[in-house]
Order: C-alpha cells, then sequence, then structure tokens
C-alpha cells in the first residue's frame, strides 16, 4: 500500500486485515468507557448510561472492527 510517506508491505492479502488486527498489533482497544472494558467505575452500579454503552461497544464489534482494507481501499465502507 502507498502511503504519503512510503506505505507499508502488507504480510496478509488486504481482504485478510481488518481494523480490529490493527488495533490488536498496536495492543489497542476501541471503546467509548472504562466499565465496557471491564474496569472499575465508581458510578458501575448507578450508571443509567451504561445500557447505551454497551450497545454502542456491540455495534463497533459487529460493524465496524470487522471491516478490510480491501473494504477501504475499493471504497465499499458505506455499503456494509
Amino acid at each position: 500500500m502507498q502511503g504519503i510517506y512510503g506505505g507499508y508491505e502488507l504480510d496478509k492479502s488486504p481482504e485478510e486485515i481488518n481494523i480490529r488486527m490493527i488495533l490488536d498489533a498496536y495492543h489497542e482497544q476501541l471503546s467509548w468507557t472504562d466499565c465496557v472494558l471491564g474496569k472499575k467505575c465508581e458510578l458501575r452500579d448507578s450508571c443509567q448510561a451504561k445500557q447505551v454503552w454497551k450497545m454502542l461497544e456491540k455495534t463497533l464489534q459487529m460493524h465496524f472492527l470487522p471491516i478490510s482494507i480491501r473494504d477501504i481501499l475499493d471504497n465499499k465502507v458505506d455499503q456494509l
């Protein structure tokens, strides 16, 4: 893949690499709140918004993280 500063050589095909794999390679987790990641929160037992964050997390897991590099290169992300 050609980038602005040279780019990258991939070990796998663009179809085999998704956003989840890229984040995992950098040891990153995509989440809006600590409680969804299982970390302690003072408001854990009384938080009314937790259900919204959990739904958002599920949506990210199902729809965003599986997007492949091929989907991005082919400009098909909005069609998924």
